[in-house]
């Protein structure tokens, strides 16, 4: 334990409130190791009233702050101490925490501060951000843009942390045309977070469905350079359409689940066919087929359907590349109708 009034600096203030004067009123223990436990400060006030008070109550706001004082009388002229301790265990990061005094009679209530930053030690920084990227630590690896209308615009962050007792600075030497990344701030020092703010622009990428992208990512710490990889991910899809529902294309589905029955491990992969139908009026575009799993794979040899004709999607199971007792997977299918921009295909099979 670290007695915060003689070995760290000390902020010190000095205010009357109600004859009671407050020689200290915020401690900053600046950059603290969550290793070497709690930390400590003393705050000290002075009885000007011309009588015998009291310290009623000292209230906190976190449950990582205790205090210690005495209820004892405080006699006009005497001093009286507040110890104020602060736990960093599991708190990574920069913290701010108050303490409350009230006196007796009066019930004046004075403020106490501490504040600071924590390292985490190595269990905390591997539990609250357990992917490590270069010199850093994230929570996620991978930033999850969701589904997006093309055209527009998607904004996300990855959460990052310094968990080294050095400062590190943070580049992207290359991205995607599509993706923008902005390190916030891009020179971390011991112990503080960083954001990674990530925009994913749909009109700079001529794709649709699934899209997964790379995003190469740099520290720099000490004269040393670590190169890494963050993950991206988005659904593209066709933007609501301004058509009137009865001039849009529309889906027909002969089924939204395949099922391949029983399966031989030994054997040749099977096939099962979809058919989908424009059962609108403007053409129906496939825009892309994904498949969630390497053990299937969907094809359609024809990607406009014009009004009240029927293309024919080709579901193929290989069977050697499951591991598993069942196959239970699904397929997406992302078309420019409204009213289906993307639909979801089950496809089950059992394995023997």
């Amino acid at each position: 334990m670290r007695m915060g009034v003689a070995a760290i600096s000390l902020l010190c203030s000095m205010s009357a409130f109600a004859e009671i004067e407050q020689i200290d009123s915020v401690c900053d223990f600046s950059t603290i190791l969550e290793s070497d436990g709690k930390v400590e400060a003393a705050f000290r006030f002075v009885n000007h009233t011309g009588s015998d008070i009291s310290i009623e109550q000292v209230r906190t706001t976190c449950g990582c702050t205790a205090t210690r004082f005495a209820r004892t009388p405080i006699h006009n002229g005497d001093t009286a101490v507040v110890e104020v301790q602060f736990n960093p265990s599991g708190r990574p990061g920069k913290f701010e925490k108050k303490a409350y005094a009230t006196f007796l009679p009066s019930r004046n209530r004075l403020v106490m501060t501490v504040r600071g930053k924590v390292v985490a030690s190595e269990a905390t920084a591997m539990s609250r951000y357990p992917e490590s990227v270069a010199a850093l630590r994230f929570k996620h690896r991978t930033a999850i843009f969701g589904q997006i209308d093309k055209g527009k615009t998607q904004a996300t962050t990855l959460d990052g942390y310094n968990a080294t007792t050095d400062t590190v600075s943070v580049e992207f030497p290359s991205l995607p045309p599509h993706i923008t990344a902005v390190p916030v701030p891009s020179i971390v020092p011991p112990g503080d977070q960083v954001s990674i703010v990530l925009k994913y622009d749909t009109s700079k990428k001529d794709a649709w469905g699934l899209n997964c992208d790379t995003i190469a990512i740099a520290t720099t710490q000490s004269g040393r350079r670590l190169a890494d990889f963050l993950e991206a991910s988005a659904v593209i899809v066709d933007a609501p359409d301004t058509l009137s529902p009865a001039l849009a294309p529309r889906v027909g589905l002969s089924s939204r689940h395949v099922d391949f029955g029983t399966l031989s491990r030994n054997g040749s992969p099977c096939s099962r066919e979809l058919v989908l139908t424009n059962t609108g009026e403007k053409p129906l575009e496939i825009r892309s087929i994904a498949s969630f799993s390497p053990a299937v794979k969907a094809t359609s040899g024809i990607s406009t359907i014009n009004k009240g004709e029927s293309a024919v999607v080709e579901i193929e199971a290989n069977v050697a590349a499951i591991t598993d007792a069942w196959l239970d997977t699904e397929i997406k299918i992302y078309t420019n109708a409204p009213s289906s921009r993307c639909i979801t295909v089950r496809c089950v099979g059992e394995i023997k």
